[in-house]
């Protein structure tokens, strides 16, 4: 194959999925890896895409979520909804009697709620939505202190991520904004939540990430974790580009 109709076969592949890893067309194309790279850092001086470790992406998918750019949690709540509801319940497996997690804020998070009525449980959370939603349960819960942020509808803060460090947690249900199949990264859009993720999952046995198929490819303002610290990452698809990561659970 021509260097030229090799150019043009990448194109169409990440017009058809916007992520590709070396290797992978290194097998399509029936070429060496440092081959793909010249035709990878050909592509990119054309501003066709941009080169990331091990693969590339189209420079379309590369917009950065911030507080400024980010749907608020409202509208997320009506946005995948089928999809959201089925990571929940795949998420809702993982957990026992007896058991103390920590619920993340965001909309994803709060398809948890209708599955934990009914167990003997400790939640702790920062996500004010999940407590307007609030129906009786037969577990227990601590609302987390700090500011409330009502375009998140959760508190975040020093005092958030303090309180959230005091306590231990069988299992961490975390969100985000994004997440990079290619390199790894899981993003969020503040800082400020970004530091209370990461002490939940500092103080839990198993870490587990939520996320809808929506985010693969979103970038965010904040990079809190990569992917191998979570045990599981539960989604309703897996992206084609994630050959590198085997935590996904997909429903």
């Amino acid at each position: 194959m021509l260097a030229s109709e090799r150019l043009i076969y990448i194109i169409n592949r990440l017009n058809e999925h916007p992520a590709v890893t070396i290797r992978q067309l290194s097998q399509e194309l029936v070429i060496s890896e440092a081959t793909v790279r010249r035709d990878l850092d050909e592509l990119q001086k054309q501003g066709r895409l941009t080169r990331q470790h091990g693969g590339a992406v189209l420079d379309s998918v590369l917009h950065t979520l911030t507080q400024f750019t980010d749907k608020n949690v409202n509208e997320k709540s009506l946005i995948n909804i089928e999809q959201k509801q089925k990571i929940a319940q795949i998420a809702a497996s993982l957990i026992k009697d007896g058991d103390c997690i920590f619920i993340d804020g965001g909309s994803t998070l709060i398809f948890l709620l209708p599955h934990l009525r009914d167990k003997h449980i400790q939640i702790v959370t920062p996500n004010v939505m999940l407590m307007k939603n609030l129906k009786p349960i037969v577990g227990s819960i601590q609302f987390l202190g700090g500011t409330y942020d009502p375009y998140y509808e959760m508190v975040m803060g020093s005092d958030t991520t303090t309180d959230t460090g005091r306590f231990r947690y069988d299992l961490a249900f975390i969100g985000a904004a994004g997440i990079d199949p290619i390199t790894k990264e899981i993003y969020t859009v503040s800082i400020e939540t970004a530091a209370c993720k990461q002490a939940a999952m500092q103080n839990s046995v198993k870490k587990v990430l939520l996320v809808d198929s929506s985010k693969f490819m979103q970038r965010g303002f904040c990079y809190f974790a990569s992917s191998d610290e979570f045990d599981w990452i539960i989604s309703d698809d897996s992206p084609e580009s994630a050959h590198n990561i085997d935590n996904f659970r997909v429903k």
